[in-house]
C-alpha cells in the first residue's frame, strides 16, 4: 500500500510544528509557573488469532503487526491547561496485504477555569484511515463541555460536538458523508453522601450530503432524556 493513499488525512501534520511553536511561546511568556512538557513514545505490538473470520470450516490464521509512534505535548498553567496529540500507527496483515492501513489520529486539547465555579473543556480532533479492504474513513470533530456548580450541591453540565464524517452506514455498507451536531445539558443534585438525581436533555442532528436510496432521509435527529436517581446502594434509571 503507498502512502499517497493515506494524503487526504495527512494534512493536519503540517501544522504540528506550527502548534509546537505556538505552544512553547505561551509556556516561555504566559506565566513563570508554566510548564511544557513533550513526550514521544514508540510501540510495536504483534497480535495472532488462529480464526481471523470465526468460521466453523476453513480457519485461517492471522498475524498483525502494529508499529506505533505516538507524540504528546501539554502546558500545565495554574488555571489552564493545553494538550497536542499526534499518534501514527500502521497495521500489516502479514496474508491480507489489502487490510493493511495507516491510522492518523490528532487531537488538541484545553482545559480552563474561566471562573471560579466554572471549568470548561474544549477540543478538535481528526481521525483518518484508509485501506484497499473497506476504502477511507475519515472524522473530523470539534468540542467545547462544561460545569458549574451553581449551589453547593447542584452542578450544571452542558456542552456541544460538531463532527464532520465520511464513514460506512452498517445497514447498506455505503460510504456516507454527513455531519452530526449534539447537544447536551443537563443537571446533578447531590443530596447526601451516596444519594443524588441527574437529569440529563440530549439532542442530536444528523445531517447527509446525499441521499441513499430512497428509505433513508437526507437529514435525521435523535432526542433523548435521562433520568439517574439513587439512594443508599439502591438505584433508579429512565431513559426516554
Amino acid at each position: 500500500m503507498k502512502v499517497t493513499d493515506f494524503i487526504p488525512g495527512f494534512w493536519i501534520i503540517r501544522f504540528i510544528p506550527l502548534m509546537l511553536a505556538g505552544m512553547g511561546l505561551f509556556a516561555g511568556q504566559v506565566h513563570p509557573r508554566t510548564v511544557f512538557q513533550a513526550m514521544p513514545v514508540l510501540s510495536i505490538t504483534e497480535e495472532y488469532q488462529d480464526n481471523f473470520f470465526s468460521t466453523q470450516t476453513g480457519k485461517q490464521e492471522e498475524f498483525i503487526t502494529a508499529y506505533a509512534l505516538q507524540f504528546t505535548a501539554g502546558i500545565f498553567h495554574e488555571r489552564h491547561q493545553l494538550f497536542l496529540s499526534y499518534s501514527p500507527t500502521y497495521k500489516d496483515y502479514k496474508n491480507l496485504d489489502d487490510r493493511d492501513r495507516l491510522n492518523h489520529y490528532v487531537t488538541v486539547e484545553g482545559n480552563m477555569s474561566p471562573a471560579k465555579h466554572t471549568d470548561l473543556s474544549y477540543g478538535l480532533a481528526y481521525d483518518g484511515n484508509s485501506d484497499e479492504f473497506s476504502g477511507e474513513t475519515r472524522r473530523h470533530q470539534a468540542f467545547v463541555s462544561g460545569t458549574t456548580q451553581a449551589k453547593k450541591n447542584t452542578r450544571l453540565t452542558y456542552g456541544h460536538t460538531y463532527a464532520d464524517l465520511y464513514d460506512r452506514r452498517a445497514r447498506t455498507g455505503a460510504y456516507t458523508e454527513h455531519v452530526r451536531n449534539t447537544t447536551r445539558a443537563g443537571i446533578d443534585h447531590q443530596y447526601g453522601p451516596r444519594n443524588h438525581a441527574r437529569v440529563t436533555f440530549l439532542y442530536e442532528f444528523d445531517s447527509y450530503e446525499k441521499r441513499i436510496r430512497t428509505l433513508y432521509p437526507v437529514c435525521s435527529c435523535r432526542i433523548r432524556f435521562l433520568l439517574v436517581y439513587s439512594q443508599a446502594g439502591d438505584g433508579y434509571r429512565a431513559v426516554i
